[in-house]
């Protein structure tokens, strides 16, 4: 339940708002610097301490970089690595969908330190599969062989998650009744699955994504 504000809060929380405007961040950096200082999204949530703290880091000229200063995923496979990242932001397996973080993971997985010097088949495979490894055991994808649709795939594992969080009937999906009658929904297009362009399954993905993030959130409040 959010807090009933007073009024010394009421002024924070504007100021908040003023200060993340005046840094150049738009509401995802906003968010995503919210998370990382106070371990919450939303401003409303802060206390008291929290917020006067966030408004200081805000207020301090080297205190936030705004999310157009973060360094852009580019080079041969940034693409493949971008796309895949965001499916594990939309899969709820991480919480920063930014090319820094995405990055810091490329980092990791390959010592390359950045995407646009990542330009050998070798290294960019291990960062490739790494995240599919990942995604595969964080959340159930099921990649499948070369004939399966990554994408399908991807949105399948976001409806078996949000079955196990009580967000879908237990097995209602499994006739592709509900994974049909919700793309076509979602995409505005006809029924029929096997008709869907990858634009089409992106936003999907996107959708699905926006209501597993909601059900996780639901589940972490009540603790489950």
């Amino acid at each position: 339940m959010t807090r009933a504000l007073s009024t010394p809060s009421r002024a924070a929380l504007a100021r908040v708002h003023v200060l993340a405007k005046q840094a150049g961040l738009d509401d995802e950096a906003y968010r995503d610097f919210l998370e990382r200082e106070t371990g919450k999204r939303s401003a409303r949530n802060l206390s008291d301490g929290e917020l006067r703290l966030v408004c200081e880091k805000l207020g301090r000229p080297s205190g936030v970089r705004p999310a157009a200063v973060y360094p852009a995923a580019a080079g041969p496979y940034a693409g493949k690595l971008r796309a895949l990242w965001i499916s594990a932001w939309h899969l709820g397996v991480v919480r920063d969908r930014s090319d820094a973080a995405m990055i810091a993971f490329v980092k990791r997985q390959t010592r390359v330190e950045h995407t646009r010097f990542l330009i050998e088949a070798q290294s960019a495979n291990k960062a490739i599969e790494g995240l599919k490894a990942w995604l595969a055991r964080a959340a159930g994808v099921d990649w499948g062989d070369e004939t399966t649709n990554p994408r399908r795939a991807v949105v399948e594992a976001q409806v078996r998650r949000l079955e196990e969080l009580g967000d879908v009937k237990p097995g209602y999906w499994q006739g592709a009744s509900f994974l049909e009658d919700y793309v076509c929904k979602v995409t505005g297009k006809s029924r029929g699955l096997a008709h869907l362009d990858a634009a089409d399954w992106d936003r999907a993905i996107a959708a699905l994504g926006g209501r597993l993030r909601r059900a996780l959130a639901k589940a972490a409040t009540r603790g489950g």
